[in-house]
């Protein structure tokens, strides 16, 4: 009896010494692997997948038919290709470190720089330290009888007044082309000559001259025609926004000049 209460209690404490013993030997084996993977393996996994993906790529926006779009180049530097809004394309040269930027979905962005020495639209210009290097693009939403354009040799204000050679002035040739009712008149021909002056691709030019302001006189009317004046209304503010546009995507700062 004596031998055999012996034998249980021993039985009993090898079985209170196993278990700890088991206990304690998977903590030591979870205390080694742990550390083990997340070192290791866990980074040679993830860099394996993140292999996969390019650092960067364009974005694709989804279409009214919930087709995806192609991707739409929004930043470029010198020799990059520049897609206008009616589908055109011309080649931005500008030797002077400037970088255009244009997202639609973005349309407020400041990122564009018209050269390296100007900061780029996100900073403040800094009036009496950063150097104006600006063009006046008077005779282009204020309409003048004497040239300013230096990019067009076809693009001359004065050749709406040779037209009517009674006209001295934006009021008067108003005046004369509202009287006009012959095929070609009219106050239409006002915006014609607004479209041909307001382009993509002179602001593009002016950077690649290195300017970097604009100084753009508007007349009053751009904001309200009155009765009794000839000027052509409700057509100026949509160009002088055109212009805005133009000037924000390379990176010109403007100076309105009312």
């Amino acid at each position: 009896e004596k031998q055999s209460a012996y034998t249980v209690s021993c039985v009993k404490s090898q079985r209170g010494l196993i278990i700890p013993g088991s206990i304690l030997a998977a903590a030591i084996v979870l205390v080694a692997i742990v550390p083990i993977y997340f070192i290791a393996v866990k980074p040679k996994s993830s860099s394996s997948n993140n292999s996969s993906v390019p650092p960067s790529s364009p974005t694709s926006t989804l279409t009214s038919s919930g087709q995806p779009a192609s991707a739409v180049v929004i930043t470029g530097g010198d020799g990059g290709a520049v897609t206008t809004e009616n589908g055109t394309t011309f080649t931005y040269s500008n030797p002077f470190g400037g970088a255009w930027y244009w997202d639609p979905q973005d349309p407020f962005n400041n990122n564009a720089q018209a050269q390296s020495w100007t900061l780029p639209l996100n900073q403040a210009f800094r009036f009496g330290a950063d150097k104006i290097f600006g063009v006046n693009l008077g005779g282009s939403l204020t309409t003048e009888p004497v040239s300013w354009y230096p990019f067009d040799s076809h693009a001359f204000a004065p050749a709406l007044y040779q037209k009517y050679p009674q006209a001295i002035d934006g009021w008067t040739l108003s005046q004369a082309m509202a009287a006009d009712a012959l095929s070609g008149g009219g106050l239409s021909q006002l915006e014609t000559y607004y479209k041909m002056l307001i382009t993509d691709q002179d602001f593009a030019e002016i950077t690649g001259a290195g300017l970097n302001f604009l100084c753009i006189p508007l007349p009053y009317w751009v904001i309200e025609v009155r009765s009794g004046e000839p000027s052509l209304p409700k057509t100026l503010w949509t160009y002088l926004l055109k212009a805005i546009q133009c000037a924000r995507k390379y990176g010109l700062r403007i100076n309105l000049n009312f």
